[in-house]
């Protein structure tokens, strides 16, 4: 029998972590490959997402067209936030996520309209492999800015009214 296929034998409680490891390294080589011969610069989205058991995870995704000509998109990691939601902490995860990856060509960042995301553009502006300007290399997410106008189109600027709605909605469930 191969030496492949013995690794991949059932050889205890840790076969299906250990199987999924080498998965999730053999998918992120493949992607760091793929991101290496990327036609043009490199789009990173980010968002954080509030768990239903209050954890928050940062989502860090890559937007590229390939050597094939085709428009990627690719989730680069999915990490929990150690402590608060603020710009340096995000900026350390994204700027872990970029080095991991090795990439150093992005062209936008798209984030929400947070006042902390503007803190991290500032922080990893300071990174001395990446080149950005933060006056024209920071979007604001358009869903993000679409679901903001709706509110006030709905609700006003009455932040509580929206809220005690939501809350009635969720009860209802």
């Amino acid at each position: 029998m191969s030496l492949l296929a013995t690794s991949y034998l059932h050889t205890g409680n840790n076969f299906i972590p250990r199987l999924v490891q080498k998965a999730k390294k053999c998918f992120q080589k493949h992607v760091a490959w793929t991101l290496a011969r990327a036609r043009g610069k490199i789009h990173i989205t980010c968002n954080i997402w509030k768990s239903d058991n209050d954890l928050l995870v940062l989502r860090v995704i890559a937007h590229f067209i390939d050597a094939q000509l085709q428009l990627k998109t690719v989730l680069l990691g999915l990490k929990e936030l150690d402590g608060s939601h603020t710009g340096e902490n995000i900026a350390d995860v994204i700027k872990t996520t970029l080095h991991h990856y090795n990439i150093q060509n992005v062209r936008f960042f798209i984030l929400d309209n947070a006042s902390n995301n503007n803190t991290v553009i500032q922080y990893l502006k300071n990174i001395n492999d990446l080149e950005i300007c933060a006056s024209t290399q920071r979007l604001h997410c358009a869903g993000h800015v679409i679901q903001l106008v709706a509110k006030v189109m709905l609700f006003g600027s009455d932040i509580e009214v929206y809220e005690s709605i939501l809350q009635e909605f969720e009860e209802g469930r």
